[in-house]
């Protein structure tokens, strides 16, 4: 094996090598976002079911509520957007009934429509859900 047979097969299993590792890398990326994004489902459905618990949240007959989203995993962030919407049943198309953004003083029977967002501290991962709570 000559000098110049030697040095084309170091190139070529150092290519090798490279194009191995970068494919370890984006598996490892991607599975990690997976797993947080399946992590992110299962605490934003139970941070849903908090708000709209009456014995977790009492309802509040007002615009800004301050509900709480209950506990959410490490390296999460809960919130919830305000105002809320509020049912108006002469809104929509024809007058069947919409949610609005929230404007006054709701009644203790007022069907409230909360949106509930989780969001990873690094940002790359957000999601949200929404919820219809009644008095």
């Amino acid at each position: 094996m000559s000098l110049i047979e030697l040095l084309v097969a170091i190139g070529l299993l150092g290519a090798a090598t490279v194009t191995i590792l970068g494919a370890f890398g984006t598996l490892i990326k991607t599975s990690d976002l997976g797993r947080r994004t399946g992590d992110m489902g299962s605490a934003l459905a139970a941070a849903a079911d908090a708000v709209s618990d009456n014995a977790r949240n009492t309802y509040v007959a007002s615009c800004s509520p301050a509900y709480q989203p209950g506990p959410v995993p490490v390296g999460m962030t809960a919130s919830i957007d305000v105002p809320v919407m509020s049912w108006d049943a002469a809104g929509g198309q024809g007058g069947t009934g919409a949610f609005v953004p929230c404007s006054g003083a709701l009644s203790a029977s007022h069907l409230q429509l909360i949106t509930v967002k989780l969001r990873t501290d690094d940002g790359k991962v957000t999601r949200s859900i929404s919820v219809v709570k009644r008095g």
